[in-house]
């Protein structure tokens, strides 16, 4: 379901994809992470949570960790894509939802301004929450800012 997919082989990745690194112009994924989450939530054949939605991608995880700028550059991105290159931005081309499955330190500010800036253009902007385990305090940031929606998950046993 990625938007830049045109049918019959062919991909427009003009405000679809941006690789921060710009190690490629079109959608990859190096460690597995990004593929299993947009698959959970967009899927296809009836598979995944919204699977009618179509994704479009920004890469701010360059391999098993993120970098502070790819991460920011990923936020603009996705409030206002660009063609490959960088050149002609169109925020009405804009995410609606923007999905995360990263985080950092409890309390850190340091993605607040990227994050309030996507609220205020409309998009609901989701946090992966828990993953520092399964214990109180474990809601790390951005997703434990009061402007995002942090989603954890639990067990039988709520574990």
């Amino acid at each position: 379901n990625y938007r830049g997919n045109l049918g019959n082989g062919a991909f427009d990745h003009d405000y679809n994809w941006i690789d921060p690194q710009a190690t490629s112009y079109i959608p990859f994924d190096n460690n597995g992470h990004g593929t299993h989450t947009m698959g959970t939530i967009a899927g296809a054949n009836g598979i995944g949570v919204a699977p009618g939605a179509l994704w479009i991608g920004a890469k701010g995880c360059a391999g098993s960790s993120c970098s502070t700028s790819d991460l920011l550059d990923s936020f603009e991105y996705v409030l206002c894509p660009t063609r490959q290159g960088g050149g002609d931005q169109d925020c009405s081309k804009g995410a609606d939802i923007v999905s995360n499955s990263w985080g950092g330190g409890r309390g850190s500010s340091t993605y607040f301004s990227a994050v309030t800036a996507l609220v205020d253009a409309g998009s609901a902007v989701i946090f992966s929450q828990g993953n520092s385990g399964s214990g109180c305090s474990t809601a790390n940031s951005p997703g434990d800012y009061y402007n995002v929606i942090g989603v954890g998950s639990t067990d039988n046993q709520d574990r």
